[in-house]
This record gives C-alpha cells, structure tokens and sequence, in this order.
C-alpha cells in the first residue's frame, strides 16, 4: 500500500450471510430533514440527533446513531453533520466516512425485501427506534462496569447460574426484578442501541416497503490501547419478531466513503475504493490459526499531498455457523462486493433505488473490480 495508515471498522454479524456494498459517492452532501420537524416532540428525545455518542477514546472518532448508521453526514445539513464521521488520525479534521450502515435482504412469501438504516440519499430508512419507548436510547459502558463482568472473569455477575441475561438495554431482560445487573461490557467504550424495521412512522414514510419485522442490537466497542486504537467493533443480534418466516437471507454494510479533510470543498470527488482479499494470521489460544480476510476499503487517490494518507476499510470478522443448517448457515463468507458511481443509473452502476435492485447486489455472487473516481 502506498499510503502510510490503516483504519479500520470490523463488524460481526448475528444472522445469515454476509455481503459487502461500497459506494464512490459525487453528490452534494444535502440531506433532507424536513422529517424531523413533523416528529412528536417525544419521538425527538428518542432519537439520538445531537452527536452525543462518538467513538473518541481511540485514534479513530467516528458518530454513532440508534437507528444503525455510522458516521455524522459531514457538510449536509443534518444535525450530526459537525460531529466526527470517521476522523482519522483523531482530531485531524480529516474524514473517511459520510455513513454506514446495515442493511439485511430476505424474501417473504417469495418477493424480495431489504430493510436499511442508511442510504446516499440520506436518513431516515427503514430501521428506526420505538419513537413512544423512552428507554430506547443509547446506552453506554464499559469493561470492568457494575453488571458488565465477562469472561475470562467469572461472568454471572447476578449468581442466578445465567451468563449475560440481562442486556444493556433499560429492561429487566431476565424477570428478577434488577435491571442490566448480567451483561458482557467489552472494550474502553461501548454504546448499545436497539431498533427495528417495522415502527408505525417508517411504514408510512415508505409505503411501498414491506418490513421484515425485524429487531436489532447493535453493539460497537472502541479501546484506547495503541495497539487498538485504529479500529472500532461493531457487533449485531439480528431477530425474526414477526409471525412469518423469511427466506434466503443476506446481510449487507453498505458504506459511503468520503477521504479527505472537511473543510475543503468537494473533498470526496477523488476517492477511491477497492476489495482486497488474503490470508492473514489471527491468535486462537496460544496459537496462530491463519484465516481468509476481505476488507472493503476507500482512499484518496492523490493522498490531499499527504493531508488524506489513509485506508478505511471494513472486514466482516465471522458469524455463527451450524453443520446442519437448522439455526445458522452450514458455511458462511463475502457473498458480494458492489461499488456504485450515485450520479448514475442503476443500468449503468449507479446506487440502487428499490428492493428489487438492492436485493439483486446484495445475493449477486460476484465482486466488483477496483474503482477510482
């Protein structure tokens, strides 16, 4: 690589396949907000709009939201847009990120459906959080917290002979009267979120969607070790609350990049994105066990003349398998990897604008060659 840094968001995925979107984005940075204004005034102290939870105890300050976008929409005219997207190295005032987010693709009654938390067009999506729950918010912890003892510790913290019953979540999870008494905190920094794709205001904002009744849990850690501090985990418990069963399921991180320092106009017009893929050594225990790793990556292609001299990149660390497939996937791995030019159709690369199409990237077995803009 001929730049000098590499950060980093690693992500574990608690559901069915996994499959990597990139997108090189020419826009203008403009998100509409009118939205916001037409919310109840408690549905506004729901969502987390003021920037309140940023990553910042590690090299990396990145935005994270309760409706599962990362990143702050930086130079738009959204509430977050002052807030570090992805700021790397911290404080630098140079960005990698305009957002991310999950997105998870299924077909009910054999039609195709994907529900997002994020899109180039800006928020909301169809994922949100329980506007009339004013438990739903972003909770935050860390290792070591009253009720957060992990393992190798000794991690019944309640000595109900459960492990982690209780989740960071507000709600007596286990029905013994204490709320968040048994969970696992992990890392220097955590934040814990919940939504879901089903809330009375997302059906109405986008009719033509069918949600997939989906819950998630969303957790992201962040260390302040220099060892590291480059990177932030980000971890998903992904549910089927609904009454029907959904089918040929993939699970997608669509990203929109942006490499560059934010005071300078149209700094995301020279990016770049690629996939690269290799074996890599990982520690299991006492040993070194080597591994198959695709990271999704943006740069800029120029470097800034040194000012942008980094790699952001996303790598897909793993998910539950089962030999026999009842209640995970035999086999798991990179399904696709699409980038996507937004001033184009989609027949020409552009970004996906329905279910169909997003769903069409998103099962494709096939990896999009490197892209510069």
């Amino acid at each position: 690589m001929r730049r000098t840094g590499w950060i980093a968001v690693v992500v574990a995925l608690s559901a069915l396949l996994t499959v990597s979107s990139v997108v090189a984005r020419d826009m203008d940075g403009k998100t509409d907000v009118s939205w916001i204004t037409k919310m109840r005034p408690e549905a506004r102290k729901v969502w987390v709009l003021d920037a309140s939870a940023v990553h910042n105890v590690g090299n990396l300050q990145m935005n994270v939201t309760n409706w599962g976008v990362f990143g702050s929409y930086p130079n738009g005219n959204f509430l977050t847009g002052d807030a570090p997207s992805a700021q790397w190295p911290a404080n630098s005032g140079i960005e990698y990120l305009w957002m991310a987010g999950l997105w998870v693709g299924a077909k009910k009654n054999g039609i195709p459906v994907v529900s997002t938390s994020g899109s180039p067009w800006g928020p909301p999506m169809e994922f949100e959080p329980d506007a009339y729950d004013p438990l739903v918010r972003i909770y935050r912890s860390f290792e070591g917290a009253p009720g957060g003892i992990r393992y190798p510790s000794p991690p019944d913290d309640d000595k109900d002979g459960r492990t982690d019953e209780d989740w960071l979540n507000g709600y007596d999870d286990d029905g013994d009267g204490k709320i968040d008494e048994d969970f696992a905190a992990i890392s220097k920094q955590m934040f814990v979120a919940t939504y879901t794709d089903d809330q009375p205001a997302a059906i109405q904002r986008y009719p033509e969607h069918t949600p997939l009744h989906l819950k998630v849990r969303q957790e992201s850690y962040q260390w302040e070790d220099q060892k590291f501090y480059d990177f932030i985990g980000v971890q998903y418990w992904i549910t089927n609350k609904g009454s029907e069963t959904i089918e040929e399921v993939f699970l997608g991180f669509f990203v929109d990049g942006d490499a560059g320092p934010r005071v300078r106009d149209n700094y995301w017009l020279d990016d770049g994105t690629g996939l690269w893929e290799g074996i890599v050594c990982g520690q299991k225990g006492q040993r070194q066990v080597p591994y198959k790793a695709s990271v999704a990556y943006f740069y800029d292609v120029d470097g800034d003349q040194g000012a942008t001299e980094g790699y952001f990149g996303i790598l897909f660390l793993g998910h539950d398998t089962d030999p026999l497939g009842e209640r995970a996937p035999k086999t798991l791995g990179i399904t696709s990897y699409q980038n996507f030019s937004g001033g184009q159709s989609f027949a020409e690369g552009g970004d996906p604008t329905n279910d169909f199409q997003r769903y069409e990237l998103m099962s494709k077995k096939g990896k999009d060659r490197n892209q510069e803009i």
